[in-house]
C-alpha cells in the first residue's frame, strides 16, 4: 500500500509545518512525535517524541493528552496522578475514548 510513498520526505514536510505557530502546527508535531515514536523513516527517539507530545497536550492536542493519559511509558514519565489529569483533560476535550478510560478509572 505505501510502497510509493517516500516516508523521509513526509517527515521533512510534516517538521517544516509543525513549525507553524498554530493548530496545524500542533499536528504537525504530534505526527512527527509518531514517527520519532516507531523510528518510522527517522531515526528512533522515544524521549524526543515524549518531549513533542507533551508540548501538543500542553498546546491543548487532545490525541496527545490521550496518549500522555494511557500509554504505560508515558505514564511512567509523568507520573499516575498527571496521566489521570490528561486523561480527564482528553475526557473534557471530547475524546469518546479518554471519556470511557476516565469513567473506568474514578471506578476503581
Amino acid at each position: 500500500v505505501f510502497r510509493d510513498v517516500n516516508v523521509e520526505k513526509y517527515y521533512e514536510e510534516l517538521e517544516e509545518l509543525s513549525k507553524q505557530n498554530n493548530y496545524e502546527g500542533i499536528c504537525a508535531t504530534f505526527a512527527c512525535a509518531f514517527y520519532l515514536n516507531y523510528g518510522i523513516g527517522v531515526d528512533k527517539d522515544e524521549q524526543l517524541a515524549y518531549n513533542l507530545i507533551k508540548s501538543c497536550a500542553d498546546r491543548g492536542h487532545v490525541g496527545a493528552m490521550y496518549d500522555l493519559g494511557t500509554v504505560p511509558k508515558f505514564i511512567k514519565n509523568i507520573g499516575e496522578d498527571e496521566s489521570q489529569r490528561y486523561l480527564e483533560l482528553a475526557s473534557l476535550g471530547g475524546s469518546m475514548r479518554a471519556k470511557k478510560k476516565y469513567k473506568v478509572r474514578q471506578v476503581i
